[in-house]
């Protein structure tokens, strides 16, 4: 199924590739390969690309290079003197000039049975380029970052997981006191009588709060009535 991600993807790998140059020679099981990257060259036993495994059949300068805009400019020979097997299409067809400008483009210098030598547009990745064009201290230093950054972030996650286990934990622990209280309330509704007995002690104790507090709140006017009644009795008794 075709989703966002995976249009993303491309998209980055489409943009993440570049066009390259390559200089190839193949003579039965073996193969040489040279990455052309210079805005000039001469190809050929005197030029700057020497052939190393076809250099019976080049010629000693058999064509030139030139970088452009949109491409590769082979011609064939210099200064308009053309090389001896000239410039070929992958359909043999010979020419004196060919623009290459797409990956998968050729141009061969030589064609033959077990020995063939061409100049090819291949398609890389800019990453991998770029890695290989540093030096091993950058990228020994850029690794050691990388190195650092990946313990950082295994720290952190490591933290992260201490923080959710102590609060699982806790969680775990109101948990059991919650499962502890609702026993109890179970257990209490499995016998009504202990809640009945519990009810009823309660209200007597606070019916004699009541009664108290009452008793105490009039305190002073039982006194008082207490002693004016023994005093009248009193006064009675002497006026006799």
């Amino acid at each position: 199924m075709f989703t966002f991600s995976a249009l993303i993807s491309s998209s980055f790998l489409f943009l993440n590739m570049s066009l390259q140059l390559q200089f190839v020679e193949i003579k039965d099981d073996d193969r040489h390969i040279e990455t052309l990257t210079a805005d000039l060259m001469t190809i050929g036993h005197v030029g700057d690309v020497k052939p190393k495994l076809c250099n019976g059949r080049i010629s000693r300068r058999h064509a030139v290079v030139v970088k452009q805009d949109n491409g590769w400019l082979i011609t064939d020979g210099v200064n308009g003197q053309p090389s001896t097997n000239g410039l070929r299409l992958a359909n043999g067809e010979r020419v004196a000039c060919k623009l290459l400008s797409e990956a998968g483009q050729r141009v061969y210098l030589l064609k033959a049975d077990k020995l063939e030598c061409y100049i090819e547009v291949i398609e890389v990745d800019k990453t991998s380029s770029a890695l290989a064009g540093r030096s091993t201290l950058n990228f020994e230093a850029e690794l050691s970052q990388l190195n650092g950054a990946i313990e950082q972030t295994i720290n952190h996650v490591q933290s992260v997981e201490k923080v959710a286990h102590n609060n699982q934990r806790h969680i775990q622990d109101v948990e059991s006191r919650l499962d502890t209280a609702l026993d109890a309330i179970e257990r209490v509704g499995k016998r009504p009588w202990v809640f009945l007995a519990g009810t009823v002690v309660l209200g007597v104790s606070v019916l004699s709060g009541i009664i108290l507090f009452g008793l105490y709140s009039n305190m002073d006017k039982f006194v008082d009535t207490y002693i004016d009644h023994r005093y009248q009795k009193t006064q009675q008794q002497q006026s006799k």
